[in-house]
């Protein structure tokens, strides 16, 4: 707004919808997400309102932006064609499903990890980042299913490309926050890219994407016996 001010064309550039995103963080508690939501909602509004153009990472935040300012548009954060295609044939990969991106408990990282103790074949789990919180890192690392994870750590590009090219499965069972519900999750198209089906968490959106095109199943993320059950489907039934 500043630099609006001293006469610069200015473009905000929205990768989330901030307000619904301080909505999903319970640590703030209650009273004071709602205070802070609204404050955020006001302000983007206001300012947003007198900038030159707005930028959004999806459809649906393009939508709530073009209530704020009609010259918005949406550029989707999809993968590379060809960077990560896998070149393993199906019958020489690992027993092994991946999940790439931050360790974080509204990823439901540990609803997978414990339907690790359910999944009835031998499969083990790829864990691809990094913790957010050493507290819940020590509390996943505590569960039964943490038994039958590889934890991988950070990894460049070639690297993600290396783990899924000997992966059966991606999985993207986020939390049903708020901020995920309408959202693209980059790893769901990197795994698609690397032709291999996705568990993905069943949002009406994302049941579009996935089973709309054939490409995996949805389940839902706060039920590891759900998840479970889709690895061992998908494993089972190459």
């Amino acid at each position: 707004l500043k630099l609006k001010k001293l006469g610069k064309r200015v473009i905000f550039d929205s990768h989330e919808d901030v307000p619904k995103q301080t909505i999903a963080k319970p640590y703030l508690g209650p009273r004071r997400l709602a205070v802070i939501a609204r404050f955020l909602s006001s302000f983007e509004r206001y300012v947003c309102s007198r900038l030159d153009g707005v930028i959004a990472a999806t459809p649906p935040i393009r939508d709530k932006f073009i209530d704020i300012n009609l010259n918005s548009i949406d550029i989707n954060n999809f993968p590379m064609p060809g960077e990560l295609d896998g070149d393993v044939p199906w019958d020489r990969r690992e027993a092994e499903i991946s999940y790439v991106g931050w360790l974080t408990e509204e990823r439901g990282v540990r609803e997978l990890v414990t339907a690790m103790e359910y999944v009835s074949l031998d499969v083990r789990l790829n864990l691809v980042g990094n913790f957010d919180r050493p507290d819940f890192e020590n509390e996943v690392k505590s569960l039964p299913g943490w038994q039958r994870v590889n934890e991988l750590g950070f990894l460049d590009r070639r690297g993600v490309r290396e783990t899924l090219d000997r992966s059966l499965i991606g999985m993207v069972t986020l939390r049903p926050l708020i901020n995920y519900l309408d959202s693209q999750p980059v790893k769901m198209f990197e795994y698609m890219s690397a032709g291999i089906p996705v568990i993905a968490s069943d949002f009406p959106l994302w049941q579009d994407v996935i089973e709309g095109n054939d490409c995996g199943l949805c389940v839902d993320p706060m039920k590891p016996e759900s998840i479970a059950k889709a690895i061992d489907y998908l494993v089972g039934t190459p």
